[in-house]
This record gives structure tokens, C-alpha cells and sequence, in this order.
């Protein structure tokens, strides 16, 4: 899965694991993100527009993953397709 962020100017892309490539610097790296599971795989990547620094993550199995703060940080608001009690 790859997605471009609104501004153009990072690349994240992954299958177990998310990784950002910097368009602007020319530089990889891979994000703080969780490791997804063997059965797993990342499924669907989001930026927010309005707030780039919003990044989602989805996964096949339906876990999702949200991140306030460019991907410093991860918390996982839903586990199999329901939302964690909480969030």
C-alpha cells in the first residue's frame, strides 16, 4: 500500500511495516509505527489535510492505528473492525 501526502511531499508506503519517504531530502526511513502481524498486512494509509501531521493507518484484518504527531506516536483505535473502548 502507498499514499502520497497532501502536500506532496512524503511517501508512506508498507506492507508489515510503515515507511516514509521524504520526497523533498531524498531520505527512507521506516515510521514508529506497530509491526503488523504475519496474517496482517496495512491495507489503507491516510493523511489528514487539513492537520498533516494526523496520520491513520488500517490493516486487512481491520485494526486501525492513528498518530497526532507525524507518526511519532501510535495509538490503535479499533481491534478487528470495533473501536477500543475509550478512544
Amino acid at each position: 500500500m502507498a499514499h502520497f501526502s497532501p502536500d506532496g511531499e512524503r511517501l508512506f508506503f508498507g506492507y508489515a511495516t510503515l515507511h516514509v519517504y521524504d520526497l523533498v531530502s531524498g531520505q527512507k526511513f521506516r515510521s514508529s509505527a506497530p509491526a503488523v502481524p504475519a496474517n496482517d498486512a496495512i491495507g489503507y494509509i491516510a493523511v489528514k489535510p487539513a492537520r498533516l501531521e494526523e496520520i491513520a493507518f488500517a490493516t486487512l484484518e481491520r485494526n486501525i492505528y492513528f498518530s497526532r504527531d507525524s507518526g511519532q506516536s501510535w495509538k490503535q483505535i479499533a481491534q478487528n473492525g470495533k473501536g477500543k473502548s475509550g478512544q
